[in-house]
């Protein structure tokens, strides 16, 4: 019976093998598209730019730079952010993007789970258009469940308290808008911690407005 350690070699080299077989062939169909009169660019619409382009390069990389500890590594706030740590926030946000598991992030943070929420304020550095748009809406949902926890990540040091305390749903994702701003203006008005008192005044005045 094969040990452990030699399956996980196996698999790391075929894992690796496939991410070199698909770097080859995103490279090959982005460089038949961009060159020669007649190219045909529909097939490959995701990557018209360049900037696509660079951006799925960078999450093939990284993975293979960060080997099977990526791969293998349950989803967890704690292994997110040593991969923050060691690679930054873009790198990680493209990969989560890329293995379907930034939307499972956000479903997290907007549960309520405070180590989560920790999370938000070091993937936004690396988020941008849409993936930033749902940090703070993944944080609103959040809100009435955990207010202690969004709170503490509003202010200067974290996300705009207008961003997230505004109720910035997409509009039908949120049938009764109310009593949503109902149960978190007693969420919010509930938290005692005194290093919360000015996010807590400004997020219930910004609820009061909504």
């Amino acid at each position: 019976m094969p040990s452990i350690k030699a399956v996980l070699c196996d698999s790391y080299k075929a894992h690796t093998a496939s991410l070199f077989h698909l770097t080859a062939q995103i490279t090959t169909k982005f460089v038949a598209q961009e060159s020669g009169p007649g190219s045909s660019r529909a097939p490959y619409a995701a990557y018209h730019s360049g900037e696509n382009m660079r951006n799925v390069l960078s999450a093939i990389v990284f993975m293979l730079a960060a080997g099977p500890a990526v791969g293998a590594t349950a989803l967890s706030p704690q292994a997110i952010q040593r991969d923050i740590d060691l690679h930054g926030a873009g790198p990680v946000v493209r990969r989560l993007l890329a293995n379907g598991d930034y939307e499972r992030v956000m479903d997290r943070i907007d549960a309520g789970d405070g180590r989560w929420i920790a999370l938000a304020p070091k993937l936004a550095p690396g988020a941008d258009a849409g993936a930033a748009e749902e940090l703070p809406i993944a944080l609103a949902f959040a809100l009435p469940k955990n207010a202690h926890a969004v709170l503490s990540v509003l202010g200067p040091n974290g996300f705009p308290i207008e961003d997230v305390c505004s109720a910035p749903f997409i509009e039908g994702t949120v049938k009764d808008v109310r009593g949503y701003i109902r149960r978190a203006e007693q969420a919010v008005s509930a938290v005692g911690d005194p290093k919360l008192a000015t996010a807590r005044d400004a997020c219930l005045a910004e609820l009061r407005k909504t």
